[in-house]
């Protein structure tokens, strides 16, 4: 899973958006993918899930 993920964040990488870590109120970690101005793009409490949402949101 950690290299499906590693070639996802690359392609996140290409596109200018990066993967975020941050700790939500009810204190679970959600991951966010933002663009250059921190914008949020997608967010998830699974990586490769955000990732999927925000690479989905682009291509529409």
């Amino acid at each position: 899973m950690a290299t499906q993920t590693d070639h996802l964040i690359e392609m996140l990488e290409k596109k200018g958006l990066r993967l975020v870590r941050k700790f939500n109120i009810c204190g679970y970690f959600e991951y966010h993918v933002v663009n250059q101005a921190d914008q949020t793009i997608a967010k998830d409490t699974v990586a490769h899930q955000a990732i999927n949402r925000a690479i989905n949101t682009l291509q529409a």
